[in-house]
């Protein structure tokens, strides 16, 4: 299966759940909560709503496998987990969003899937900068929208103290060369995605 067929599988989900998929529906969804987010100190940039446009090439990148936990930090309406769930790529996808109403978007998505794709995904609704990161293996972060500042601190929280499993990081843009070595990732564990997102 390509990443196109892929994704209409995912669309599909988000259709009967009542989530819609179009421009207008996308734009609306990424403002939801955003202006209370802020509120609470989110930077207005860290809460930017992008999606993958081709998640196999992550999971290539990845290298994932049935012994894998995925986690896709900042994953929006869930479509990179769903996408990893129906693929089957690795034995869990897990998916960790700030903003309540894409957190709801994907458990609603994730009610409609079938019941193999809601026994290996799931999502929670917290801050991926102080999620529980303990059975991470491998993990994505579309960190193109970031502010410096941003990515500093999300390489600095993935060190071997937080995700003592973590033996991949897949990212949009490369994370500060001195933060990394704080959180003793290696350049051997970092990917670069080719950036390929589309932002609402």
């Amino acid at each position: 299966m390509d990443s196109e067929a892929l994704l209409q599988r995912v669309d599909a989900l988000f259709h009967a759940s009542g989530c819609a998929t179009d421009a207008q529906a996308l734009t609306e969804l990424a403002t939801q909560g955003a202006d209370g987010a802020v509120k609470s100190g989110a930077v207005a940039s860290s809460i930017v709503y992008g999606e993958l446009l081709s998640p196999l090439s992550v999971f290539q990148l990845l290298d994932l496998n049935q012994e894998d936990t995925f986690y896709d930090l900042g994953s929006g309406r869930g479509q990179v987990v769903l996408a990893a769930a129906f693929a089957g790529v690795s034995q869990r996808a897990v998916g960790v969003e700030l903003l309540e109403a894409r957190h709801q978007a994907a458990l609603g998505a994730k009610a409609v899937a079938p019941e193999e794709v809601q026994r290996q995904c799931d999502f929670r609704c917290q801050d991926a900068l102080t999620c529980d990161l303990q059975d991470a293996s491998k993990v994505y972060l579309c960190n193109a929208a970031f502010p410096r500042h941003l990515n500093a601190s999300f390489a600095r929280s993935l060190g071997p103290w937080r995700a003592p499993r973590l033996a991949a990081l897949a990212t949009c843009a490369a994370l500060p060369e001195a933060t990394r070595a704080v959180a003793d990732l290696g350049v051997e564990d970092l990917l670069s995605t080719d950036g390929s997102t589309t932002s609402a």
